[in-house]
């Protein structure tokens, strides 16, 4: 199996050089295998994409070789940041602390969401936690009572606009939201209803299509820590040998 690496020079070293050892770098046009760590388009209806995240979001191709399946507890890079989102919007836009304050995890079994609740316990907060597999009334009264959101639901096609107007509404007057997942699980028009007439403010990890006195943004860099990128990249190279390689 031939591989191409997309944009090397964003590679670890390291990584690089592992894939040097065992494998047969070529240009794009001659790979059977491209290989990605960002979050760009990836349209390769005929070849074997890896890219080292869990989301599938935005990748064409014949195959997807993911992070999914693989044991990344390890890995906080992602609940880190949220949970240091989570104090600076709080202190910013309420003069408060986060210690004492009610966190709603939506995605509660996920491993990122797992792990900020350990954090948030561990910073005085009390937890409140909805999955798939809970009721709906578990989640509306999540909604109800909880002084911060955090969404942390699977980036599949299925959950495009999960967290809709309806949803809003029955969250707390004042309420934080955090979106450290994808933009798109959110619906647009309900956030910025929400905005205007529920939330305190909002963060989301990514850049969004507008702006708003009250939503802090980052630009996906959740996972893009030197530690993470690096452990991850080199999970996926290790996964594409052992496929692949034999």
């Amino acid at each position: 199996m031939k591989i191409y690496l997309r944009n090397p020079q964003n590679f670890n070293p390291e990584v690089l050089d592992f894939y040097k050892n065992f494998a047969n770098i070529v240009p794009e046009q001659e790979a059977d295998i491209v290989v990605v760590n960002d979050f760009e388009e990836s349209n390769y209806p005929d070849k074997i994409v890896a890219r080292n995240s869990t989301g599938l979001d935005g990748i064409k191709a014949k195959e997807i070789i993911s992070l999914r399946g693989e044991d990344l507890s390890d890995i906080t890079a992602v609940a880190e940041l949220t949970l240091a989102m989570m104090t600076m919007v709080t202190r910013l836009f309420k003069k408060e602390e986060i210690r004492g304050k009610i966190l709603g995890l939506i995605g509660s079994e996920g491993r990122i969401a797992l792990q900020l609740k350990r954090m948030a316990e561990f910073m005085g907060m009390k937890v409140l936690g909805y999955d798939k597999k809970d009721s709906n009334k578990i989640l509306k009264n999540l909604l109800k009572n909880s002084d911060i959101v955090s969404l942390h639901i699977t980036a599949d096609e299925k959950n495009r606009n999960f967290v809709d107007k309806q949803m809003f509404k029955r969250m707390k007057n004042g309420v934080i939201f955090l979106n450290s997942a994808r933009p798109w699980l959110v619906d647009t028009e309900a956030l910025k209803w929400a905005l205007n007439n529920k939330l305190s403010c909002c963060w989301f990890d990514f850049e969004m299509p507008f702006q708003h006195k009250n939503m802090v943004t980052t630009r996906h860099q959740g996972g893009s820590t030197k530690q993470s990128r690096a452990k991850t990249e080199q999970m996926i190279a290790e996964k594409i040998k052992r496929l692949y390689y034999k």
